[in-house]
């Protein structure tokens, strides 16, 4: 009986695009510290850290607004 690998999903693989680096961006993060990559999250994972944002500023909006006595 044949076995076929399973893929076992990231939790992360959901909300993140992932893919290997090229070397000329591996050697600009080395010079400069940093690169910049475009679509880093998938739609999920935009959707989701948006969520989480208004979620928090909710929760410190609401804890700004006086209360009435009572």
């Amino acid at each position: 009986m044949k076995h076929s690998a399973q893929h076992v999903m990231d939790p992360h693989e959901a909300h993140f695009n992932y893919r290997q680096l090229y070397s000329e961006e591996l050697a600009a993060y080395a010079d400069q510290g940093f690169i910049l990559l475009n679509d880093v999250l998938t739609e999920r994972g935009v959707g989701e850290m948006v969520d989480q944002c208004m979620a928090y500023w909710s929760a410190e909006k609401e804890s700004t607004i006086p209360r009435e006595p009572g």
